[in-house]
């Protein structure tokens, strides 16, 4: 099902392109922790292959729609187009693309397995996202994450207490 708020988009996305003022690395691209190709990403939504864009995401960050939610957005300040007018909302369109995908994400196939063994401390965030490439490279990770008791408690009364203002 096509959305009507795409050829919109997508034109947006082009003209934003044809104006950018980045050098190489985009300046965006260096000030983003993950490096993200922002300025790929943004041709591919020009162009309106939005399922493509979110692939460029992908290649670093195994979960775009939460970034596209949390995300503090390094990048933007750093935005050339600051100087001509207002930043690119890179977040955003991250977003867009995340939550707009046509089709299923491809599962990457797994490499050959390897004898090493990984051990990743910490099932957050950052835990899970050294496991997906370690994974596809062959390694067998294993997460440890631990949690203080009084910390499940503290979670436990927090979940009551909100379904009983429910």
């Amino acid at each position: 099902m096509t959305n009507p708020f795409w050829p919109d988009t997508a034109n947006h996305a082009a003209s934003i392109l044809e104006r950018c003022l980045g050098n190489e690395p985009a300046h965006c691209q260096a000030a983003c922790p993950l490096h993200i190709d922002n300025r790929k990403m943004i041709a591919l939504i020009g162009e309106g292959r939005f399922d493509d864009a979110l692939a460029v995401v992908e290649e670093k960050l195994p979960f775009p729609k939460i970034l596209g939610r949390i995300c503090t957005r390094p990048c933007e300040p750093a935005c050339k187009r600051r100087e001509v007018e207002e930043a690119v909302a890179i977040r955003d369109l991250k977003r867009f693309v995340a939550d707009h995908r046509e089709r299923p994400a491809a599962l990457p196939v797994p490499g050959p397995e390897r004898r090493e063994r990984i051990a990743i401390v910490g099932g957050g965030p950052a835990g899970v996202m050294v496991l997906r490439p370690s994974k596809f490279e062959g390694h067998c990770p294993m997460i440890r994450h631990g949690c203080r008791m009084a910390l499940m408690v503290a979670l436990n009364w927090s979940v009551e207490c909100v379904k009983e203002e429910s």
